[in-house]
C-alpha cells in the first residue's frame, strides 16, 4: 500500500460509530427504562454492561476467529448480528428479555471492532497507520457524542424508537460494508492445515508483557469512561433534577473532549511522545476528577467540567492502546490477536465500570465513588510506568523535523 484511501478509512470508522450508538442509548435511556419497566440503578446499569459480556470473556478467541474467517466478513457479520439484535430488543417487555437482547448485540460488536482495526491497516499506508489508529479510536467518543444529541429526540415518544432506529441503520450500514469493505485475506487454510497454530499464538500473546500492560491499562480506562459516561444522564438527571434533553448534552459535551484526547495522541507518539507517558497522565486525571464528578456539593456545571477534564485527558489511552499493539506485537501474523485481547480488556471494563458504580451509588452514595477511582489511576499509572521499561518488539516510524 503506497497510498492511503482516506475516503475508505472514514466509511470503516463510521461502522464502528454505529456500533457506539448502540452503547450510548442505553445511557441515555436508563431514566425511561427504569420508569416504564419499574428497574432498579443496578439493574439498569446491567443493561449497559452485558454489552461487553462476550468481549469480557473472549475477546482473545474472537481475534483468533477473526483470523481465521477473515476480518471482512466479521465485520459484516458483527453489524448485522448488531442490528437484528436491537430491532428485537424495541419489543422487549420486561428488563431480563432486554438484558438477553443486549448480550446478543454485543455478539455482534465485538467481532466487527476486532476486525475493523485490521480492514484500516490494509487500506492505510504504513507511514499512516498510527494516525489511522488514532482516528479509529476516536469511534466511541465520535458515536456517543452523536446519539447523546440525536437519542432523546428519537426516544421523545418512547425508548422503543430509539432501540429500532439503531437496529435499523446498523443493518443498512452492514450491506454498505458488502459493497465497499476492503478483501483480506482469511488464515482459514493455514489454520486447516496447521490447527494448532492459532492456538500456540494464543499462548504467545498471552506470555507477552507488552501487550498484557496495554491490556490492562485498556480494562482501567473503559472502566472509567464506560462507569461515568454511562451513569452521569442518571447523576444529572436524578440527583441534580436536569433534564433528559439537557443532562444528554452536557455528557455529549464531556465526551465531545474525550474524543479530542484519542485525535491528538496519534500525532504526538508521531513526533516522539513516548507512549507510557499519555497513559500515566491519563490516569492521574481519572482518579483526581472524580473527586468533582461525584462530591455531594458540586453543581451541575462543575461537574461537567471535571469529567471534561478527566475524559478528554483519559482520552489519549485509546489512541495510544492501537497505536502501539503492533510495535509490541510478537510477530504480525498476531495483530489481530493483539487487538482481540485489547477488545476483550476494553469490554471487561465495559461491563463492570457501570455495574460497580451503579451498585455502588445505590450502597455507599454517589460521594464515595472517587474511592474506586482513585485506586484505579493508582494501578494505571503503575502499568504505564511499567511499560516504560518493555522494549517493543519494533520501532515506531516517527514524523522528521
Amino acid at each position: 500500500m503506497t497510498a492511503t484511501r482516506w475516503p475508505l478509512i472514514f466509511v470503516m470508522i463510521g461502522a464502528g460509530v454505529v456500533c457506539a450508538f448502540q452503547v450510548g442509548k442505553a445511557a441515555i435511556a436508563v431514566p425511561l427504562l427504569r420508569q416504564d419497566l419499574g428497574l432498579s440503578l443496578s439493574f439498569a446499569a446491567w443493561i449497559i454492561s452485558v454489552y461487553a459480556m462476550l468481549g469480557a470473556a473472549a475477546g482473545l478467541m474472537i481475534g483468533v476467529i477473526v483470523t481465521r474467517i477473515g476480518a471482512r466478513r466479521a465485520a459484516i457479520g458483527g453489524l448485522l448480528v448488531v442490528g437484528l439484535a436491537s430491532c428485537a430488543g424495541a419489543a422487549a417487555t420486561s428488563g431480563e428479555w432486554l438484558i438477553v437482547c443486549r448480550i446478543v448485540e454485543g455478539c455482534g460488536f465485538v467481532p466487527a471492532v476486532i476486525a475493523i482495526p485490521t480492514l484500516l491497516r490494509l487500506i492505510s499506508a504504513p507511514r499512516d497507520h498510527d494516525m489511522t489508529m488514532a482516528l479509529w479510536s476516536c469511534y466511541v467518543p465520535v458515536g456517543m457524542v452523536i446519539i447523546m444529541f440525536a437519542g432523546p429526540w428519537l426516544a421523545s415518544e418512547s425508548w422503543r424508537v430509539l432501540w429500532f432506529a439503531n437496529g435499523a441503520l446498523a443493518i443498512l450500514y452492514a450491506g454498505l460494508l458488502v459493497v465497499v469493505a476492503p478483501q483480506d485475506r482469511p488464515a482459514g487454510t493455514a489454520a486447516r492445515i496447521d490447527p494448532l497454530g492459532l492456538r500456540a499464538g494464543v499462548g504467545e500473546v498471552l506470555r507477552a508483557r507488552g501487550p498484557m500492560l496495554l491490556a490492562l491499562s485498556f480494562c482501567l480506562y473503559t472502566f472509567h469512561y464506560h462507569a461515568v459516561v454511562g451513569l452521569m444522564p442518571t447523576l444529572l438527571t436524578e440527583r441534580l433534577g436536569l433534564s433528559i434533553e439537557a443532562a444528554a448534552a452536557l455528557v455529549a459535551l464531556a465526551i465531545a473532549v474525550n474524543g479530542v484526547g484519542n485525535f491528538i495522541v496519534g500525532p504526538l507518539l508521531r513526533f516522539g511522545l513516548p507512549l507510557w507517558l499519555p497513559i500515566a497522565v491519563s490516569f492521574v486525571a481519572t482518579g483526581t476528577m472524580s473527586l468533582g464528578i461525584f462530591s455531594g456539593s458540586a453543581p451541575a456545571l462543575l461537574v461537567v467540567v471535571c469529567a471534561s477534564i478527566g475524559l478528554g485527558v483519559s482520552g489519549m489511552v485509546p489512541g495510544a492502546m492501537f497505536a502501539g499493539a503492533p510495535y509490541f506485537t510478537p510477530r504480525p501474523a498476531l495483530l489481530a490477536a493483539i487487538f482481540g485481547v485489547l477488545a476483550q480488556a476494553s469490554a471487561i471494563g465495559q461491563m463492570l465500570g457501570p455495574a460497580a458504580l451503579g451498585t455502588w451509588a445505590d450502597h455507599f452514595g454517589w460521594s464515595s465513588a472517587p474511592i474506586m477511582f482513585v485506586t484505579m489511576g493508582v494501578i494505571g499509572v503503575a502499568a504505564a510506568f511499567a511499560l516504560r521499561r518493555t522494549p517493543m518488539t519494533t520501532q515506531p516510524v516517527l514524523r522528521r523535523a
